[in-house]
Parts: structure tokens; sequence; C-alpha cells
């Protein structure tokens, strides 16, 4: 099922590659993170479970798209990277 409820946020969000995934519900049970560009190629993948995701990505300044999977549901958040002042 997808939602469109807000199931995790992106912290701090712009970012310099280096953010913490927070659910807003009970912890991530068996979470596929993706990471996708603004044309929908996958820049990055990682499994998790836990209440709060420590990600750490080398991806050049831009707009990404955090998909967030587990089997109780599917949210997309926007991801903004930005390496310089």
């Amino acid at each position: 099922e997808i939602s469109q409820e807000r199931k995790f946020v992106i912290v701090p969000n712009p970012n310099n590659g280096t953010f913490v995934l927070s659910s807003l519900e009970n912890q991530f049970s068996k979470a596929d993170v993706y990471i996708t560009n603004t044309l929908g190629q996958l820049v990055y993948q990682k499994s998790a479970s836990s209440t709060n995701v420590s990600l750490e990505v080398n991806l050049p300044d831009g707009i990404y798209f955090v998909n967030v999977r587990t089997p109780a549901f599917s949210s997309v958040q926007q991801l903004v990277i930005k390496t310089s002042n």
C-alpha cells in the first residue's frame, strides 16, 4: 500500500550528505531505503531495522527522493544535498 502520509522525517534537510531518517511511528522493521535522483535513477540503497537510520552518502549537490519501504508502508520524502555555502 502506498501512503501519502509522512511516515518518516529527514534530519537535517537540507544537509551535506550526512543525515538521519527518523520514523514517525514505531521503528522501521525490515526497511529498504532507496535514494533516487530527479531522473528516477537509483543512486543509493540500504536495508535497515531501527527507529533512526543514519546515512552518509557521497552524492553531488541537488534534489533527491528518499523512498522507505517496509512491509507496512511505502513513503517518499524529498532530500536536498548542499555541500557548499
